[in-house]
């Protein structure tokens, strides 16, 4: 039998719980490694005991002790697939020699901009919440956002006008985050990561292209 996975998985647990009970799971997968290196046998390791974890934290959203049958039951079968494809997605590059190491999980991201206008200036709080910040073995360092919906999205900016598509909406809220996160990493090798957990290929780089030539965001 397969699993059909479909824009509505749930009756009682919206969309939003779905993500946050696969986040939290992330979470809790990766936060021994905040800090070092993830160690391939390690993540192996909390691989095995997905199902406990995210079944703890579906229960937490749906707030219930009862099994999960039905719509609910589909969805955290759907939902185990997606937190795999993170693990085996990292497991992969370890395996080709990469070195991840974690520097930070849903972390509170925040930086002032300073906004010109006919009288002078004004200030807005740009915020956000980094689901995952890692360093690769090249010293890149990828601010990911993990995406449970649809990968259907333009991951490459030409203009500014761009951001007036629908398709760019993913790529304008990485960028913010990327930027608002910058100083604090003080990088020149920075990258704002999507992980779309539906799509087989997860990892979708977002870039900035202007007269053919890729900018540095």
């Amino acid at each position: 039998a397969c699993i059909k996975e479909t824009d509505s998985f749930e009756e009682n647990i919206n969309a939003a719980n779905l993500g946050t009970a696969i986040h939290d799971a992330l979470e809790e997968v990766y936060q021994p490694f905040v800090g070092r290196a993830v160690v391939e046998s390690e993540l192996l390791a909390q691989q095995k005991l997905i199902s406990e974890k995210l079944l703890r934290h579906f229960k937490l959203q749906l707030k219930t002790d009862e099994d999960l049958t039905g719509e609910d039951l589909l969805a955290f079968e759907v939902a185990k697939v997606y937190v795999n494809r993170v693990i085996q997605h990292d497991v992969k590059q370890l395996k080709e020699g990469n070195v991840i190491t974690i520097l930070g999980l849903e972390k509170e991201l925040a930086r002032a901009v300073e906004i010109p206008d006919g009288n002078g200036k004004f200030t807005i709080l740009v915020k956000g919440k980094a689901d995952r910040i890692d360093r690769l073995s090249d010293g890149t360092i990828r601010v990911i956002d993990y995406k449970t919906g649809s990968f259907s999205k333009r991951f490459e900016i030409r203009s500014k006008d761009d951001f007036d598509r629908s398709d760019t909406d993913n790529a304008f809220q990485m960028l913010t985050y990327l930027y608002a996160v910058a100083p604090e990493l003080d990088s020149d090798k920075l990258t704002a990561t999507g992980f779309y957990l539906r799509s087989k290929d997860i990892e979708k780089n977002i870039s900035v292209v202007i007269d053919k030539e890729k900018l540095e965001v």
